[in-house]
């Protein structure tokens, strides 16, 4: 997902991020003639997966997190920390990690958090 003007956690951005992954989505099962409630289903599913709404949003919400922290994180330091600066990667991990509200997948979570968060630390102390 790529930064607003008013950073990672923007409403605006978050929301108009989530509206065109649900249309790419419904677009894509549309054109593989997927059923309609699959498409509809799946289309609500992502409609919700950056800020959550009902349980099954929710936990596509957290499993995105739970995926950017085993896999994203860090290539995200690399890439992010030069061009948007430390305080605005830590509140992307932070957020990422907050955002997860089943205690489960926190707790899954909280060990690459971690590391992510020792390896930004020592990335931002070698950078000064």
């Amino acid at each position: 997902m790529q930064q607003s003007n008013k950073g990672y956690r923007d409403e605006e951005h978050l929301k108009s991020h989530q509206e065109k992954g649900a249309e790419i989505i419904a677009e894509y099962l549309s054109c593989i003639s997927a059923p309609i409630d699959l498409v509809k289903h799946v289309s609500k599913l992502i409609a919700k997966h950056e800020i959550g709404g009902n349980a099954e949003q929710n936990s596509l919400k957290d499993a995105d997190s739970l995926s950017f922290f085993e896999t994203n994180a860090d290539g995200f330091i690399k890439k992010h920390l030069p061009l948007v600066g430390e305080a605005k990667v830590r509140e992307k991990f932070n957020w990422m990690y907050d955002r997860i509200s089943d205690s489960q997948a926190k707790q899954l979570a909280k060990p690459f958090y971690d590391k992510i968060m020792q390896e930004f630390e020592k990335t931002v102390s070698g950078n000064r």
